[in-house]
Parts: structure tokens; C-alpha cells; sequence
């Protein structure tokens, strides 16, 4: 599953693997692609992937600042 990078920290998020549900904060870090930047997230419990997410480029990131003034991410 792909995670949306800017909210999925905020995101209620249930493993399929062993039904742990929480907040997306709650995720570990799993392999990463730098030449990508692709990032897998994996299950505190289990340590199943859940999904991943892709580094957004530059213009990406300017058009959510633009669109979404004020908005925490959990990035911060």
C-alpha cells in the first residue's frame, strides 16, 4: 500500500498481517531505497510491511505548502 508522505503519520493505519491497529507514528522504518527514496513501513508488532512511501520532489513539496498553509504532517 502507498502512503500518502504527508499525512499517513497522522493516518489510522491496521496491519493486514496480525490486526495491530494505531497511528501511523507508530510505524518502523523498514528498508530504504536512497536511490529512489522509497521508504518501506513496518508493523511495531509484527514487523510485517504495511506499505511504503516515496520522497516527494521539490515541486511536490511546494504545491502541498501552497495548498495546505498551516497543516502539521508529524514531520516536524
Amino acid at each position: 500500500m502507498r502512503l500518502n508522505y504527508f499525512t499517513f503519520k497522522k493516518e489510522d493505519i491496521e496491519c493486514s498481517h496480525c490486526s495491530w491497529k494505531g497511528k501511523g507514528t507508530a510505524l518502523c522504518y523498514g528498508d530504504f531505497s536512497e536511490a529512489h527514496a522509497i521508504c518501506d513501513m513496518n508493523c511495531p508488532s509484527c514487523f510485517e510491511t504495511i506499505g511504503f512511501w516515496a520522497g516527494p520532489l521539490k515541486e511536490e513539496l511546494e504545491k502541498w505548502n501552497r495548498e495546505n498553509p498551516g497543516v502539521t504532517t508529524g514531520w516536524e
